[in-house]
């Protein structure tokens, strides 16, 4: 899965860029949706829902893997998806 310090999987990929700016992200965008796309914050900025940051994002990446997540600085129990890999969808 990792070679010096890389994730060979995409998905795995971005859930490590996600961790690495969490500290930014909880300051700028805490209890907000984002797009992690090539490792970077896509279109730095963020979205009230889910739904909005993949209605936003599923026409730019369409099949590519990208994450969508919500900044939450103590995640606890979600009623909604936490993440989402973009590229492996299939359907209308």
């Amino acid at each position: 899965m990792m070679s010096g310090g890389q994730a060979n999987d995409p998905f795995e990929r971005e859930l490590q860029a996600f961790e690495a700016m969490r500290g930014d992200l909880e300051r700028d965008h805490e209890d907000r949706w984002v797009v992690i796309a090539d490792g970077k914050l896509w279109r730095e900025r963020s979205f009230d829902s889910f739904q909005a940051a993949s209605n936003a994002a599923r026409p730019v990446f369409r099949r590519r893997e990208i994450l969508i997540r919500k900044v939450e600085r103590h995640p606890g129990e979600i009623a909604t998806p936490a993440s989402l890999m973009v590229g492996s969808y299939v359907g209308s």
